[in-house]
């Protein structure tokens, strides 16, 4: 873990309430898939507190992030202009993904930039990819324009059958047969479902979490295994292995 002043280069709306940012650092070392960074929004004590983003993409020098506007510290963030510098500890959490010979990507909303920097490991590594996207509604896919500048196809769901096909993403996910790894990141309640149906399937999933310091001294974002200990989202995570912890 290291702090760095990050300079910005990208910061603009490419989907309903979905932004893209991109940061620029010299030297900046390689973060692994599913790692992430705490991000100061600006660079005042409002807010006071980091926030958590997963790493969407990197490219030398270069990390990109995926947010959507939500609350007090989004929006703040929204208003960052190019060429302005924020401060950053990366890249953060132990838990990362990994890359299997058959690789089934599964992402609900805005979860899905936790699973990009994945899918572009596993085309290097030419192992076999697919990826599932969904959403609620069509505006719900604001990820599509980045999927496309990075050249990711996707299979697309909307659960009102708005835009691609109508449905949630476990119906499909169910179709693959057990040799395809499923990696997933979402809504808290898509999470625990995948959790509970798929318990013959090697499955890996990526958490959130409130998280007030990001390298485990708040203990704000623990999550129960099903061992009875609890462990830190922020260091032993964010992606743990399905069967290992208890989704609430």
């Amino acid at each position: 873990m290291e702090e760095r002043e990050l300079k910005v280069l990208r910061n603009e709306e490419i989907g309903f309430r979905t932004y893209l940012m991109v940061l620029e650092g010299e030297g900046l070392p390689e973060p692994k898939p599913g790692q992430f960074l705490m991000l100061s929004v600006s660079n005042t004590l409002e807010p006071l507190l980091r926030r958590a983003f997963a790493v969407a993409h990197f490219e030398r020098d270069k990390v990109f992030l995926i947010y959507y506007l939500l609350g007090r510290g989004t929006h703040i963030l929204s208003e960052r202009k190019r060429g302005e510098v924020l401060r950053a500890l990366l890249f953060l959490g132990k838990g990362t993904f990994k890359v299997f010979k058959k690789n089934l990507l599964v992402g609900g909303g805005v979860g899905l930039s936790a699973l990009t920097y994945l899918a572009q490991e596993v085309l290097r590594q030419k192992k076999e990819l697919f990826i599932l996207y969904g959403g609620r509604t069509k505006r719900h896919l604001g990820l599509l324009p980045f999927l496309r500048e990075l050249g990711l196809e996707c299979e697309v769901f909307t659960e009102d059958g708005s835009f691609g096909k109508k449905g949630n993403l476990l119906k499909p996910t169910l179709e693959f047969d057990r040799s395809w790894v499923v990696q997933a990141c979402g809504p808290r309640a898509m999470l625990k479902a995948f959790k509970e149906k798929l318990r013959d399937r090697k499955l890996y999933l990526s958490l959130e979490a409130p998280m007030a310091c990001g390298y485990g001294v708040c203990l704000g974002c623990v999550v129960r295994g099903e061992d009875g200990k609890y462990y830190r989202v922020c260091v032993e995570g964010p992606v743990f292995e399905a069967s290992k912890v208890v989704i609430k």
